[in-house]
């Protein structure tokens, strides 16, 4: 089965000190480009656990170019001529809106498209209200649902999304996470490592840029609570962290605190989940499905900072890990790459 899989990203200029953390890869409209890592690093270990798949003849390319009218719609014939000379049986996307809707509409074989979140659910200004490209996102993607041949959903809460039309072709398959690269190791070995303090509770936030999303303003309510009942608690905003230190993090810490307003299926919940790092989040994306049976970690009923830190401090009292490792199985990159495989042969096969 030789498949195409196509990344979507932002390309960069690079200088001397990015050197380390750019990938570079091939583009459709202006070949050879680099890209920070951290912005595509999952599809990448999603990419290449799937070419790993016996029976799979994995090429890739990414699409870049999104806000020209004109550059869209010439990766879009250009794309129709790589599929074409590349003899490809099918073509699978890492994301909707105008990329996604480009890909669908041209490609000539069937086209998977795997939507990441933000593309299907939009973006949001700091005023809460969804911004006029979140709303043209958000269009472009239930478009693109209609000329995919199969859509791929990050959980539940993203199909319910979906147009009903096209909610029979939907499949949920959050992204895998690495075993090899996320796992438990000891606390004080990984703060010294990554010069956290080696004394008190840590809790751990990724704000993503302080967008809105992610409720910076709640995860800061929860802490100074928090910090009332138990004052040598730190919080740690994980910002520009390369990595292959990430999982130094998850180790380093008591707790990760998730606020955000809404999500497909956050990735550092199934990264904390694989080092046994405790979580407390709202109810959001997959969160209760991912850590309803994981212990001491628990999902909020509301959104409220009291009930919150309760559960922080609940979980910060008990000087206890979780036992999220026992359920990676239908998490891991290897059990998502056969889920995947099996959507491919259901399209070659119809």
């Amino acid at each position: 089965m030789r498949v195409l899989l196509i990344h979507v990203g932002n390309p960069i200029n690079i200088n001397a000190k990015d050197e380390n953390s750019i990938v570079k890869m091939n583009t459709i409209l202006n070949g050879v480009m680099s890209f920070r890592e951290k912005d595509l690093i999952n599809h990448i270990r999603t990419r290449d656990s799937i070419s790993n798949l016996e029976g799979i003849d994995l090429h890739y390319i990414c699409f870049t170019d999104r806000k020209s009218i004109i550059s869209l719609i010439k990766s879009g014939f250009l794309l129709r001529k790589i599929i074409k000379n590349g003899k490809y049986d099918l073509c699978h996307a890492f994301w909707g809106a105008a990329s996604g809707f480009i890909i669908s509409f041209f490609s000539p074989i069937p086209a998977i498209i795997s939507l990441g979140g933000s593309d299907l659910l939009g973006n949001y200004n700091k005023m809460g209200n969804k911004t006029i490209t979140g709303r043209i996102s958000s269009l472009l993607s239930q478009l693109t649902t209609l000329f995919a041949t199969r859509i791929i959903t990050m959980s539940s809460h993203m199909k319910d999304n979906v147009i009903g039309i096209s909610r029979e072709k939907c499949f949920v398959l959050p992204q895998g996470v690495d075993t090899n690269i996320f796992f438990p190791i000891n606390i004080i070995k990984s703060r010294k490592k990554i010069n956290y303090p080696i004394k008190g509770k840590i809790i751990i936030f990724f704000p993503s840029d302080y967008a809105w999303v992610k409720d910076y303003k709640l995860a800061k309510k929860v802490f100074n609570l928090v910090k009332l009942k138990l004052s040598n608690t730190y919080f740690i905003n994980v910002n520009n962290i390369k990595p292959s230190m990430m999982n130094y993090v998850y180790n380093a810490a008591d707790v990760l605190l998730l606020t955000s307003k809404h999500e497909g299926s956050n990735n550092s919940i199934k990264e904390a989940m694989c080092c046994n790092l405790p979580v407390v989040s709202v109810n959001v994306g997959d969160s209760f499905e991912r850590l309803r049976f994981v212990n001491n970690s628990y999902v909020s009923k509301s959104r409220d900072p009291h009930e919150l830190s309760n559960l922080v401090v609940k979980v910060l009292i008990s000087n206890e890990r979780s036992n999220g490792t026992k359920f990676l199985k239908k998490i891991s990159l290897e059990e998502c790459a056969l889920q995947t495989k099996k959507i491919y042969k259901s399209i070659i096969h119809d």
